[in-house]
């Protein structure tokens, strides 16, 4: 599931039984989220608040493909970083703790 994109499928739309979910949520979850939605009542966000919603929800997905960029360029370089744990361990396993502990050093 892609963070965000399911707001920018959805929009405004109350009736969520119209839209097609197929290809943001897995089958299981698009089952859940059209029977909640066909028994709670909701209303239209404003012009304004929905504009604000679809923007906040493009830069998500636009950080998630930075995020994945990043990773794809830790993995092709962990050879060189880490020559010895990645012949133990696979290229892409060591690569998201590594770039995991970029963002979050430890105190």
């Amino acid at each position: 599931m892609t963070p965000g994109a399911f707001p920018l499928t959805t929009g405004n739309e109350l009736d969520l039984t119209t839209v097609d979910l197929s290809g943001v949520l897995p089958s299981a979850t698009v089952m859940v989220v059209t029977v909640t939605a066909t028994t709670t009542t909701g209303k239209e966000l404003p012009a304004a608040q929905l504009e604000k919603v679809l923007a906040a929800c493009e830069m998500t997905l636009d950080l998630d493909s930075s995020r994945l960029d990043v990773l794809d360029f830790i993995e092709s370089r962990m050879n060189i970083l880490a020559p010895n744990l990645t012949a133990i361990v696979s290229s892409k396993a060591r690569a998201q703790p590594q770039c995991l502990r970029q963002a979050h050093p430890a105190p």
